[in-house]
């Protein structure tokens, strides 16, 4: 799911953690969002702890891949997400 963090430029992006799917602290992903370009894969840190159940990244909008995701969270909360990694 994609939403906006209320009162600020920052988008909460998380899906449930699948089994098998393990990650350290500090770690992140390569992720790619479709619908705002499949040619763009951006390095996010993972921001929820690896004992929860969902994987979470929260992203500030300050360049335009960014920004143009903020503006997809007003009308949407769900889209496909391209994973690499954890690193």
């Amino acid at each position: 799911s994609i939403k906006s963090v209320p009162g600020s430029n920052i988008v909460e992006v998380s899906f449930p953690k699948p089994d098998k799917f393990h990650y350290g602290a500090g770690e992140y992903m390569f992720l790619c969002i479709p619908k705002l370009s499949i040619f763009q894969w951006h390095p996010i840190t993972i921001s929820s702890s690896p004992h929860q159940n969902m994987v979470t990244f929260h992203i500030k909008a300050l360049g335009g891949w960014s920004k143009s995701l903020l503006k997809l969270t007003e009308t949407t909360q769900s889209v496909t997400l391209l994973m690499e990694g954890p690193y």
